[in-house]
């Protein structure tokens, strides 16, 4: 393989990279910081004394992963309704 430098113009424009890689993640995280105090606020709220401890802890545990995968879908859909 041989290395060669590119230009400017060469480099593919967005999506790829440490930088797209790095804001990414750190997307995710802030949403999962998110999503788990509102989905805590939430369950204690609305907890009873009756409920199990381990069903409440599975919902806080899988409550804000299935909402990022809901908002990435939806930031999806928008993204590509936009660029039609």
């Amino acid at each position: 393989m041989v290395w060669h430098r590119t230009k400017r113009g060469d480099q593919p424009s967005g999506g790829t990279g440490c930088g797209y890689l790095m804001g990414l993640c750190l997307t995710i995280v802030l949403l999962l910081v998110i999503n788990g105090l509102l989905v805590r606020a939430f369950v204690m709220r609305n907890t009873s004394d009756a409920v199990d401890l381990r069903v409440i802890q599975a919902i806080q545990f899988l409550a804000p992963i299935a909402l990022i995968a809901l908002e990435f879908w939806i930031f999806d859909r928008l993204t590509r309704n936009w660029h039609r």
